[in-house]
């Protein structure tokens, strides 16, 4: 269930910089939107690879640089991720904890939330409830597990940030947008309604995740 946070979240969030923001002002695919504090949209995403199909689901508790708490060393983060994809990569993903001043050894980015142009817009309800889910306090150095799912999947991401942001479209079919984020939720379940996974982010460092029964942890 756990990996080491360089290797696991190298793996896991070097693709996210190949991901998309969105919000409620701006289409999937637009370039820009007007500046909001509150990112939220659901997406349907396909997962064509696989039998059965699997996504993995990643959260970690942030944690602050030894002799330094002003400095966080991992923020707090979660993601999915198809890796059995012709184009694997992190589908969706956010994270909380400010500023980013290092992560994985290098000057980290100050993105905190995104989701790939891979996936298309949906007006499905998906609520932000942990309801038949199982799970809690992430650990610091990565929560991982992989989940059976449909082809089909829903997928909410919502992020409440400190100050308005906007979308800037960037390359590999990617959008993006900056900025400190107070609380932020990842959220996936089955078209037919079934949760899948939740995970929850804070500027504090805490993280939060809850799955299914249909997800155990990544070997």
């Amino acid at each position: 269930m756990m990996r080491s946070p360089v290797l696991a979240l190298a793996v896991g969030f070097a693709a996210p910089l190949a991901a998309v923001f969105l919000e409620p002002s701006a289409g999937a695919h637009s370039g820009g939107s007007t500046r909001s504090r509150v990112v939220d949209r659901t997406v349907v995403c396909s997962i064509v690879q696989g039998n059965p199909p699997e996504i993995t689901v990643r959260a970690q508790t942030g944690t602050r640089v030894f002799g330094d708490r002003s400095t966080w060393k991992f923020r707090a983060n979660a993601s999915f991720s198809d890796p059995s994809a012709t184009r694997p990569g992190t589908y969706a993903w956010i994270t909380a904890g400010w500023p980013p001043d290092e992560e994985f050894g290098r000057p980290a980015s100050a993105q905190s939330l995104a989701m790939t142009t891979r996936c298309r817009p949906s007006r499905s309800r998906v609520p932000l409830s942990t309801a038949g889910l199982a799970g809690g306090v992430a650990s610091p150095t990565v929560d991982d597990y992989d989940c059976v799912v449909p082809r089909t999947i829903l997928v909410r991401i919502r992020g409440v940030f400190r100050t308005p942001t906007s979308l800037r479209r960037g390359t590999r079919e990617q959008l993006a947008a900056a900025g400190p984020i107070q609380e932020g939720t990842l959220a996936i379940r089955t078209q037919a309604g079934k949760q899948i996974a939740l995970a929850t982010v804070r500027e504090s460092g805490h993280a939060r995740l809850f799955v299914a029964d249909s997800c155990g942890p990544s070997s």
